[in-house]
């Protein structure tokens, strides 16, 4: 555990014009991981769009928050998250040689996660066009002719 943890269960944290460098690192985070914003909000409990609202505003993230995020993600180093000092992840800090590439096992955790997400939408998507179709009672031609 990275020792600045202790200083987010203090509470409210101000950030002040840091929150838009912030906001970058969390993005930042988000994609390490392979995650979208929904399924980042997901992963640490927090309310369908609190990640986003906080991404799209200037504001930071409040201290409930980056506990969630410390909780599930003990790795990061949450000084660098909110103050971009020292490394993003804890390990590389032990680290003599900082490797911010993920390792391939959270790579391909990553990608079947991913998969997972892209087949439940071609599920939703092929579901919506049946529907339409049966809403329309036209078939849907699987080409469109296109002439000039």
């Amino acid at each position: 555990m990275c020792k600045s943890r202790i200083l987010i269960r203090i509470g409210k944290i101000f950030f002040g014009n840091n929150s838009e460098l912030m906001n970058e690192r969390l993005i930042k985070l988000i994609e390490y991981y392979g995650l979208n914003t929904y399924s980042f909000e997901c992963k640490i409990s927090v309310g369908e769009g609190t990640i986003r609202r906080t991404l799209t505003s200037k504001k930071g993230l409040n201290s409930e928050t980056l506990n969630k995020i410390s909780d599930n993600f003990p790795d990061i180093n949450i000084d660098w998250l909110v103050t971009g000092r020292g490394q993003m992840l804890c390990s590389e800090i032990a680290s003599s040689q900082p490797n911010t590439e993920p390792t391939a096992d959270l790579t391909a955790l990553a990608l079947i996660k991913r998969n997972e997400e892209l087949i439940q939408e071609i599920m939703l998507l092929r579901a919506e066009i049946e529907r339409l179709k049966k809403a329309t009672h036209t078939p849907v031609r699987e080409t469109a002719d296109v002439s000039i």
